[in-house]
């Protein structure tokens, strides 16, 4: 069998339906804590990737917000 040269025609023929985000996240993580452990190697860097220098982790946000939670404009 060949691999389909327009993966969203595929889907669309296969699920009669266009490709959306959300369902395919939902298809693949039907929970919100699935949903968050499938994303989470995307965002958060593992001991390995840190260990090969292929991602970094963010920078350290400090306390510059105002009392509200907002940032001030000058």
């Amino acid at each position: 069998m060949r691999a389909p040269t327009i993966p969203s025609s595929w889907y669309e023929n296969r699920y009669r339906e266009p490709p959306r985000y959300e369902t395919l996240l939902e298809k693949l993580a039907p929970t919100q804590l699935e949903r968050q452990r499938l994303l989470k190697a995307y965002f958060e860097p593992s001991a390995e990737d840190l260990e090969a220098g292929r991602k970094s982790r963010p920078p350290r946000i400090g306390r510059s917000r105002g009392s509200s939670g907002w940032a001030r404009s000058k």
